[in-house]
């Protein structure tokens, strides 16, 4: 799937980058094979960070503070380190939108539903029936089914087989989505791509939970979206919450991380001594 995924990124790629209206305006890049050495030229130019795993899922690692650190401000989910970053800048300088884990938690017990969202958004409706209709991959009419498949089937609540059945996942999967939002004269790409712990909950129902929930983030998604789009226009304001962000940044310093560590997991304290460095004799 996520190879299949990454087709989709290429795919929307190839028509965006070649329309005649926006081709020339806005680029749909996959940036192969990433690592610190591109890292170090992307960071820095970044303007927004987008960090959207759902709530509660624990998807996220630190690039979002690296794009903290250089200046990007962040949109995103109240998940992860997202949390602590809002905690040190504030939330009102940053875009944080869509489902706290409260309310995840309440959609659980109320159940998920993706054609809910498919059904009353045009929009939305609009980019999974380009996807699956084969508007991105014209030879291969069929090609991103599954990808349709898994957003429209396997991301909700499904019913098990009663009692003592087994059930096995791996401990970590990958999964992404991308959603074309197609709207006025603006083509916007969306890709959520995050790391989860796979794991089922079975209750007295045999119910067992796949909890994505994308869709239900769509539309607070967009408007949040629109916010970033106000805000820009405004280059003044903006480079405000830039200042903050990077002011209230110290927290995330590898420094104080490894210090903490040393401390309180390690139990080792900060010493003098001087190693030398590898190229030079040791008595």
């Amino acid at each position: 799937m996520a190879k299949l995924i990454i087709k989709l990124v290429t795919s929307i790629g190839d028509v965006v980058n070649h329309d005649p209206v926006v081709g020339d305006r806005l680029k749909v890049i996959f940036l192969e094979n990433y690592r610190v050495s591109l890292a170090e030229k992307v960071i820095p130019a970044a303007d927004l960070s987008q960090q959207i795993s759902t709530a509660g899922t624990e998807a996220s690692g630190t690039g979002n503070m690296k794009f903290m650190l250089n200046g990007a401000l962040t949109i995103g989910t109240m998940d992860g380190a997202n949390v602590e970053m809002a905690e040190e800048a504030g939330a009102e300088n940053l875009f944080i939108f869509g489902l706290r884990v409260e309310d995840v938690e309440a959609l659980d017990q109320k159940g998920y539903n993706a054609r809910e969202y498919y059904d009353r958004l045009p929009e939305l409706k609009q980019a999974v029936d380009q996807i699956s209709s084969g508007f991105f991959s014209p030879k291969e009419p069929d090609c991103f089914k599954d990808v349709v498949n898994m957003l429209m089937h396997h991301d909700s609540w499904q019913k098990l087989n009663p009692a003592r059945a087994a059930i096995r996942l791996p401990s970590t999967s990958s999964f992404g989505f991308v959603y074309l939002l197609l709207f006025s004269d603006r083509v916007t790409c969306w890709l959520q791509s995050h790391q989860i712990r796979a794991h089922v909950g079975v209750w007295a129902g045999s119910w067992a939970l796949l909890r994505f929930k994308v869709f239900a983030d769509y539309e607070a998604y967009v408007r949040c979206q629109a916010q970033v789009d106000q805000l820009y226009r405004n280059p003044k304001e903006w480079t405000k919450k830039v200042v903050r962000n990077i002011a209230c940044s110290g927290k995330f310093s590898s420094d104080r991380t490894i210090t903490e560590y040393a401390r309180e997991i390690w139990g080792v304290e900060p010493s003098d001594l001087q190693i030398p460095a590898p190229n030079i004799p040791r008595d």
